[in-house]
């Protein structure tokens, strides 16, 4: 329900954004509840189900969430890479340990 201030507002003006999603989810909540209250209903939560960008914006942020996916995959990748790195040296160190255990063990029996 809309009240006169709300009708007297420019709905179609638009604002420079300055929230995040988190605070306008709150803010939503908090007058919804007010609203919803009359009517007996005790609001718990909302969430944002999905969210049209303008199509001004629309190529800016999808380029970016495409950005931000990359270096997360990169970031898994080296980790990965090194990992691999340390399991190649791991596997190196125990073929030289062999070798020594075997010479030591030819030594010794050399000697008997």
């Amino acid at each position: 329900l809309l009240t006169d201030e709300d009708l007297a507002q420019d709905i179609g003006a638009l604002v420079p954004i300055q929230k995040g999603p988190a605070t306008v989810e709150q803010e939503i909540f908090a007058a919804a509840a007010d609203k919803v209250r009359m009517f007996g209903i005790e609001l718990l939560d909302i969430r944002f189900k999905r969210i049209n960008y303008t199509e001004s914006v629309r190529p800016k942020t999808y380029a970016r969430m495409i950005s931000e996916r990359r270096q997360i995959a990169e970031r898994f990748l080296s980790e990965g890479n090194g990992e691999t790195r340390a399991d190649t040296r791991c596997g190196a160190d125990k073929r030289r340990l062999r070798g020594v255990v075997r010479l030591n063990c030819s030594a010794r029996l050399n000697m008997a």
